[in-house]
């Protein structure tokens, strides 16, 4: 009887700890999941803010290097300044001002064309390009607007490892072998607790059974 008293507690002990086990591993999906939800991770941060810096500096020796024009027509003229702007008419006591960092053809009328070369501000201008274009790229693969919203994202993304990594350390607790283990070896004490309570169950109709045989004895003796 005592044997199976203490079967059926470590029994139930194993229970406890597989319902545990059992729920920590459920978080452990679920918080894994939500992970693989936010496909910003602090790597990516770092890669985005270092594309960010890049243009930021180019921005910078654009901005130092580029050529400034200022247009102020003596009697009113047609001008085009590259071939992005459209032809607008400039009236006298006018005046437009650019700062231009490539190659740009100013139209005058239909009489006169200039050529500016910024030089130096020209390659910068390029380089610019391409850093700009590389972060929105890496912008849009992330399904970001901005390195700021990726910097969000990336501490949900974070939150949500650490919460993984809380309950996985919890589940290691409970079922160092993982929770299939522990079900089976749950299984393998209960068929022993329930083996034990039969046989306890026996013994005792035995020892009933004993007890009334030996009273009936002795009252044949008496």
């Amino acid at each position: 009887v005592a044997d199976a008293t203490r079967a059926e507690g470590a029994r139930a002990e194993l229970a406890r700890a597989f319902d545990e086990a059992s729920a920590h591993q459920a978080e452990v999906t679920r918080f894994e999941q939500l992970a693989a939800s936010v496909p910003v991770r602090e790597g990516d941060v770092a890669e985005l803010q270092k594309l960010a810096e890049r243009v930021r500096t180019l921005e910078a020796l654009e901005a130092a290097s580029a050529v400034r024009v200022t247009l102020r027509p003596l009697s009113p003229v047609r001008v085009q300044l590259g071939a992005r702007e459209t032809p607008r008419l400039l009236t006298t006591g006018t005046e437009v001002k650019r700062s231009i960092a490539s190659l740009t053809t100013l139209t005058v009328g239909e009489q006169l064309e200039i050529e500016i070369d910024p030089g130096r501000a020209h390659d910068e201008s390029a380089g610019l390009a391409q850093a700009s274009e590389a972060l929105s790229s890496k912008l849009a693969a992330l399904g970001v607007a901005s390195v700021d919203e990726a910097v969000g994202h990336a501490k949900v993304r974070a939150s949500y490892e650490a919460s993984r990594a809380q309950h996985e350390r919890a589940l290691g607790e409970r079922a160092p072998k993982g929770v299939g283990a522990l079900g089976d070896r749950l299984r393998r004490e209960a068929r022993a607790a329930e083996e034990l309570k039969r046989k306890a169950s026996d013994a005792r109709v035995w020892a009933e059974q004993l007890a009334t045989a030996e009273a009936e004895v002795a009252g044949l003796r008496e």
